[in-house]
């Protein structure tokens, strides 16, 4: 289990994109990975921003173009995208948008990513204060949190990546 904390608005989406396109194309280890997953906690990315979002970060052409179409009068922007599409389809990249999450669910989740999609590795963006928890005990929730990760990695044999979320205090918001 590899933990990334950062304040809001500090790329921490960005950073798990990229490293996950890495990690399938084998840019990290020279192998490259038939597929990973990204667990999404979805507040700020639903499932149509995603595909954009993934084809941009590979791409280099700006995903408001992406999204309005505007790369199809520009040849080489549309070349890119349509190299992207056949990286993506050669190395898949799964992913699954969990909202509410709780160590529990987030176990099965990795776990299922694994068994059922073949993923070789899961990306946990990101780790926030879920609003369910209010009045309990924060700091066993996320040691929880954690504890489910890590054992879901052992248990698969998989790496897992987390993000999580930091208040401007270095306390997790």
């Amino acid at each position: 289990l590899h933990v990334f904390g950062a304040n809001t608005g500090s790329g921490k989406s960005l950073l798990c994109i990229n490293l996950a396109l890495s990690c399938a194309y084998g840019l990290v280890s020279g192998d490259p990975m038939h597929k990973v997953g990204i667990i999404d906690t979805g507040e700020l990315m639903y499932e149509e921003d995603f595909l954009p979002r993934l084809i941009a970060c590979d791409s280099g052409v700006k995903i408001k173009s992406i999204q309005k179409a505007w790369f199809t009068r520009n040849p080489g922007e549309e070349q890119a995208v349509r190299d992207s599409l056949a990286k993506f389809e050669e190395h898949p990249i799964v992913w699954y948008q969990m909202p509410d999450f709780d160590a529990v669910s987030v176990k099965a989740a990795i776990k299922r990513l694994v068994k059922r999609e073949g993923c070789q590795i899961v990306f946990f963006d990101n780790i926030k204060i879920n609003p369910s928890w209010q009045g309990k005990d924060l700091h066993n929730k996320l040691g929880d949190l954690a504890q489910a990760m890590k054992e879901a990695a052992m248990e698969c044999s998989i790496p897992v990546v987390a993000f999580i979320q930091l208040g401007a205090d270095g306390t997790v918001s």
